[in-house]
This record gives structure tokens, sequence and C-alpha cells, in this order.
């Protein structure tokens, strides 16, 4: 499979469009029509907490926003456009989420 490779200019413009294309994203996921402007306080506040992470730990940020895990995102995203995503689901696409869950129920463990 041939590779291909995105090349974009980084310029404080095309950094902050992209940024106002996440908070629009966000904004809308969590409009609530009967709470106007709920979905700018969330979006607001995911960036926020988002950031302060990032900061915090910038090497739990890496080991989450993988290539294996944003490709298990967008699989999560087109079966839910098809009919639903259940809990097993989720397990499926994230096994070590999954794997922590059911160790953390295992009544044989010490």
């Amino acid at each position: 499979m041939e590779q291909t490779t995105k090349q974009i200019e980084l310029t404080q413009e095309y950094v902050l469009s992209q940024l106002k294309r996440l908070y629009k994203a966000l904004e809308k996921s969590f409009s609530n029509p009967d709470a106007p402007g709920e979905g700018s306080v969330k979006a607001i506040e995911i960036i926020e907490n988002l950031a302060d992470m990032i900061e915090e730990d910038p090497t739990m940020i890496k080991a989450v926003l993988t290539e294996n895990n944003l490709r298990a995102l967008k699989s999560l995203q087109e079966k839910q456009a098809k009919g639903g995503v259940g809990i097993l689901d989720f397990f499926n696409a994230f096994p070590d989420i999954g794997n922590a869950v059911k160790q953390s129920f295992n009544p044989f463990k010490k």
C-alpha cells in the first residue's frame, strides 16, 4: 500500500483555523436546544482540559492518541452512523481498556 504524506504550511492562520474547526465541531456535538450556550461552554471546557492534560503529562497523550486508537475511534464512528455502538464494540475497538476493565472485575484477583 502506498503511503502518502500531506504537507501543510504551518502558519498562525492555519493553526487558528484548525483550532476554530475543533471548537465548532465540539460546540455542535454538545449543543442542546434546551440549554442555549451549553455547547460553547462544553467545547471550551474540553479544549482547556485537553491542554491541561497534555501540559501535565505529554507522554500520556502520545499513548492515547495513537494511530491505532484514532483508527478504532473512526471505526466506532462509522458503526454508530450505521445504527449503534454497544459496550462490547468499545471494548473490541480498545482492547487494552477492555482488558483493564475485565481485570478490575476479576473475582479471583488478589
